[in-house]
């Protein structure tokens, strides 16, 4: 095919123009060029067009190479051709590895991209590497190569100590990844960006202010930094609260900890927790620790979580004053010891929220708040159960006990989610035990004053069947896999008949 496009040689301008063309149309026009889009398809194209542009543009010169005026330059054709050729060839190597595996397998593997500078050192070694087979093929001494591009390089190092210093430090970061492109690092300085591409001499950062503040690689190694997407996604605050010494310490972490669990942003897993931090000073100290779903997440997050606390705060009669950093709580006036007002928390939980204002005081009466310590039982299989218990905030889970003595976690508890309804289908001890796996809030209700809002509630008869129903399945799966003797009605029929019998 290309001797027959040769020997016609307006075929053969043609098909360099249209080479040209393909060329010029893949790599220049379009965003981003077809060679970004159609990564696989150019690349085949390229093994197709490209070497058959070489053979034919090496022709072209040979035609012109006939004219007089170039009888003085003595140039081997052939060689250069050969030349190219290889050169092309290990181009063409790197172009389907940075297709292959650069862009397709590695983003598949990461889940972002890999960066510039990384894969402009795989073209850099493989046609260096071209270079050198093309050099022992034709007989070139290699030692004479190595030893003048080696004194050249030494002279070029010492000119460019900085930019080598910049080309390094961004290789080192290509090969440790201590960040990737889209991370958000705080610098030494404090200054917060987001990473968006790494070149052999810089790494670029778009700021909050959608600005670009671009890094030098050697500045950026030689310092400290906080990568903030890292170790994983989920991004975890520690905030101070101050509150006066006066102010019962148990009252507060339950008022903080309320608080805390109305907030929709923070995360119920990993459990969010409340500690007195410090207590030989007044005000106490308290710390309150949550986590977010990003660090971009955690701002709209961080205002709910503070309105929420200061409306829990002004409720309960503490004054709130704004400090540079932190929350600083004051005490508004002298408080007796009161509690929560329970009724505002039975009122918010979705399971009642079809009662009337008088049977949530009824169940309000009869309620109290429990501070859960971690690895705390609530709750005993062994034990008599005589409480419903709905989670405000925390963790915790469910197990049972198998005859030869094994534990098998059940189902997890965040907020929202209740537990002890069996006190009212099951008449016999608790058929599951209850631990804390964090610090958590719970809202204790006896179940005795369940009954006359049961008896005028069908739908809530119905929402709770399905709660007991599926809990007693899940460990009762538990307890079959153990071939567990002991069996529980778990068919919403047996679990309604036995709510009808404790209404009777």
């Amino acid at each position: 095919m290309l001797e027959i496009i040769e020997q016609n040689q307006l075929l053969t301008f043609a098909v360099v123009f249209c080479g040209l063309g393909y060329f010029y149309y893949t790599r220049l026009v379009g965003d981003p060029p077809l060679v970004s889009r159609f990564s696989m398809g150019v690349l085949l194209a390229d093994i197709v067009v490209l070497p058959t542009l070489v053979i034919l543009l090496i022709h072209i010169v040979q035609l012109f190479w006939k004219f007089p005026m170039f009888n003085n330059f003595k140039v081997n054709l052939e060689l250069v051709q050969s030349g190219l050729l290889y050169l092309l060839t290990f181009w063409l190597i790197a172009r389907a590895i940075d297709v292959v595996i650069m862009q397709r397998y590695f983003h598949g593997r990461t889940g972002y991209d890999a960066p510039h500078l990384l894969r402009g050192l795989v073209y850099v070694i493989t046609l260096f590497s071209g270079l050198a087979l093309f050099l022992w093929q034709i007989d070139y001494p290699l030692t004479g190569f190595l030893v003048s591009t080696g004194v050249i390089a030494g002279v070029v190092g010492l000119a460019m100590q900085n930019t080598l210093g910049n080309l390094f430090s961004g290789i080192a970061f290509s090969l440790e990844r201590p960040f990737k492109i889209g991370d958000w690092i705080q610098l030494q300085d404090g200054t917060v960006g987001q990473v968006v591409e790494m070149t052999w001499r810089a790494t670029w950062f778009k700021t909050f202010n959608n600005t670009i503040l671009t890094m030098p690689n050697l500045a950026l190694a030689s310092q400290a930094i906080t990568n903030l997407d890292k170790p994983t996604a989920p991004y975890s605050v520690w905030y101070s609260i101050k509150i006066s010494s006066e102010i019962d310490p148990n009252y507060v972490k339950t008022l903080l900890t309320t608080a805390v669990g109305r907030c929709r942003h923070v995360m119920p897993k990993p459990a969010p927790s409340v500690r007195l931090n410090n207590a030989i000073e007044n005000p106490y100290i308290y710390a309150v620790w949550v986590h977010f779903r990003s660090y971009l997440a955690h701002f709209k997050g961080q205002e709910e979580l503070f309105m929420q606390i200061h409306q829990a705060l002004n409720q309960a009669g503490i004054h709130v004053s704004a400090d540079v950093q932190e929350i600083n709580l004051s005490r508004k006036r002298a408080l007796n010891p009161i509690s929560l007002k329970i009724s505002d928390t039975v009122r918010s939980l979705s399971i009642f929220a079809d009662l009337d204002n008088e049977e949530i005081e009824q169940i309000a009466n009869v309620s109290e708040y429990m501070i859960v310590e971690a690895d705390t039982e609530l709750m005993h299989e062994k034990q008599q159960v005589s409480k419903v218990y709905i989670v405000l905030n925390g963790e915790l889970e469910s197990s049972v006990t198998l005859d030869n003595g094994r534990k098998v976690i059940g189902e997890q508890f965040t907020a929202g989610d209740s537990f002890g309804w069996s006190a009212i289908v099951i008449e016999e001890v608790g058929f599951m035990t209850v631990k804390a796996i964090s610090d958590s809030l719970v809202l204790a209700i006896g179940s005795e004053c369940l009954k006359p809002i049961l008896t005028k509630h069908e739908s809530l008869i119905q929402q709770f069947t399905e709660i007991v129903t599926n809990r007693m399945q899940n460990l009762d799966q538990a307890r079959s896999a153990a071939n567990r003797d002991r069996k529980i009605p778990v068919t919403p029929a047996e679990i309604k008949k036995r709510i009808e019998k404790f209404l009777r």
